[in-house]
């Protein structure tokens, strides 16, 4: 089993500046959780919300995934502690100089410290807080994708 998910590509001749949306395919999401069933869980209701998911289960899938999208994502939720030694903000910070391009990201944490709130903040990052509600992800959706 693939600790990666593809995801299909979109339209071609799309205008890259239009909305998503108006070129025939939904916001991209990408998701970074170690933890199986809250990365099927947050995909599953960014799917209901409309969202296309590419999901992985470690940074190291998360560089690969992103090797293989054949569009920029909308957006990025990202746990903050994940294997091999890394931890979300550092996956965020490779995943906008892979991608070449800063977009929104959250951190998806199940611990209060202010060290990481800090480090967000300097990143650009904003925080979501385990166990996350649908509520929450709508709002995130809503947020980026208005």
């Amino acid at each position: 089993m693939s600790d990666a998910t593809l995801i299909e590509a979109p339209e071609v001749g799309a205008a890259p500046d239009e909305p998503e949306a108006r070129r025939g395919f939904p916001p991209l999401a990408v998701v970074v959780e170690d933890d199986s069933l809250v990365r099927s869980a947050v995909s599953a209701y960014l799917e209901v919300l409309g969202c296309q998911v590419a999901a992985a289960a470690s940074a190291d899938a998360a560089v690969a995934l992103l090797e293989t999208l054949v569009r920029r994502p909308r957006f990025m939720i990202c746990d903050y502690g994940l294997p091999e030694g890394r931890n979300g903000l550092q996956v965020i910070a490779s995943a906008r100089r892979q991608l070449g391009a800063t977009f929104p990201a959250f951190l998806l944490t199940g611990t209060v410290s202010r060290d990481v709130s800090r480090h967000c903040l300097e990143h650009g990052v904003d925080v979501i807080f385990k166990p996350v509600s649908p509520g929450v992800l709508a709002s995130i959706v809503q947020q980026v994708c208005a």
